[in-house]
């Protein structure tokens, strides 16, 4: 299986590039090298605004078009940044997920600040960001600092390690590889949406419906990231994991199911992770020698070297 390629902005610990000539510590992104590609990039010296360089803003001008803007002489940059951009695109890059800098006139994902002469107007994305999305409509998301908390940070890899996988195997054209990292996926997706694992389900097994693999890849793919837009609920991972727990009725004894229970309500009551819940039964499928489970991506989502149940909330800072 292929690594997925994540692009990085360069000021997260890769380079002192921020308009003060700061580097921002993200020693997380160290710890992702090893399973991801990681791309860095920096749209503002890449524009040839240097380093250090006075701040820019997103401005609107008489057409309502968004520009970039030197925050005080007010000096036009667009220009720049759009060749940097064309040429950013010439590098055809295949791109599964980003990891972007909040607030930043270039690379925010939300937020952004977007002026109206001196009085900000409205929230907007950065124009990086922004022009990302358009090219990468697959792209997974997300802005360092959100990326401290373990909950967010586990559905960021979650997501992009499962978009990526799909990505490949449609790209492969193997309809039946495709169908089973589907098989492999089924309770993950279930404990996002039920309802929307039938439907990605039916669109494999209508797969001689559609012209090409491509079109096949873009309707699922796209469904896929409406099955993945949000954490999944504490209601739809127990409705997964209680269906993985029906394989053993017959193999445990009545203190066994006691602790899996116990343990479920502790994650319920945000007491334990989820991994806690899981981990029980990823011990009992080796144990009891299930096959369907034994491949099931609910177990390890990604590689479990990057799981880290603490987050900045609780004084662990990545």
């Amino acid at each position: 299986m292929n690594k997925p390629n994540l692009i990085i902005s360069a000021c997260l610990d890769y380079a002192k590039c921020r308009y003060n000539g700061d580097v921002i510590p993200f020693p997380w992104a160290r710890e992702l090298e090893k399973f991801v590609n990681i791309i860095t990039v920096c749209p503002e010296v890449e524009m040839g605004l240097g380093t250090p360089r006075p701040t820019v803003r997103l401005a609107v001008d008489d057409k309502s078009e968004k520009r970039m803007v030197d925050s005080k002489t007010k000096e036009d940059h667009t220009d720049k940044y759009n060749k940097f951009f064309a040429d950013f695109e010439n590098r055809a890059l295949d791109l599964d997920g980003a990891i972007l800098k909040a607030k930043s006139p270039s690379c925010g994902l939300v937020g952004v600040k977007l002026y109206n002469g001196d009085f900000p107007q409205e929230a907007t994305k950065g124009l990086f960001a922004a022009g990302l999305i358009e090219k990468y409509p697959y792209l997974v998301t997300e802005e360092e600092g959100r990326l401290r908390n373990y909950i967010l940070r586990d559905h960021f890899l979650t997501k992009l390690f499962c978009v990526s996988a799909f990505k490949q195997a449609f790209k492969e054209g193997n309809i039946a590889n495709v169908m089973d990292l589907h098989a492999a996926y089924k309770y993950l997706f279930m404990g996002y949406n039920q309802n929307t694992l039938r439907e990605l389900g039916r669109m494999l097994a209508k797969y001689k419906d559609y012209e090409t693999m491509d079109a096949l890849a873009q309707a699922y793919l796209k469904k896929l990231l409406i099955l993945l837009k949000r954490e999944p609920s504490k209601k739809n991972r127990n409705n997964a994991i209680l269906h993985c727990f029906g394989y053993f009725k017959k193999h445990i004894n009545a203190q066994e199911k006691a602790y899996f229970l116990k343990t479920l309500e502790s994650y319920n009551q945000e007491r334990k992770p989820f991994h806690a819940v899981t981990s029980i039964i990823e011990a009992w499928t080796v144990r009891y020698q299930i096959e369907y489970l034994s491949n099931q991506k609910l177990f390890n989502p990604y590689p479990m070297e990057l799981m880290n149940v603490l987050d900045s909330g609780k004084g662990y800072k990545i």
